[in-house]
């Protein structure tokens, strides 16, 4: 996964959850220091420990989860674009049965 999404996404969930560094570096078994250098994308994130960050707030923050389903993220980057041609053409309210069904899942 990109280490710039992966540092920037795990800033913004610690910062909407209001969770310090020390609580989730305890949880993965570093240091501060570490956890630290990964959120500001000094040192780079390896799947598992971006992972591990995830399973951290999916059992910290009930109704929160994350999705690493490729598939998934191909459907959702087609949505994207079939939103974007639909308000250029205003034709949103074709798309919304499809995004309903998309965003239920």
């Amino acid at each position: 996964m990109n280490n710039l999404f992966c540092s920037s996404y795990m800033k913004y969930l610690r910062d909407e959850f209001y969770i310090g560094q020390s609580e989730i570096a305890d949880s993965l078994y570093i240091s501060i220091s570490t956890y630290s250098k990964m959120e500001q994308g000094n040192k780079t994130i390896r799947n598992e420990d971006f992972e591990a960050v995830i399973r951290f707030y999916e059992h910290k923050k009930e109704g929160y989860s994350f999705c690493f389903e490729e598939e998934k993220k191909k459907q959702a980057n087609a949505l994207i674009r079939k939103c974007i041609t639909a308000f250029v053409y205003r034709s949103q309210k074709d798309l919304v049965p499809e995004l309903e069904t998309y965003l239920n899942d």
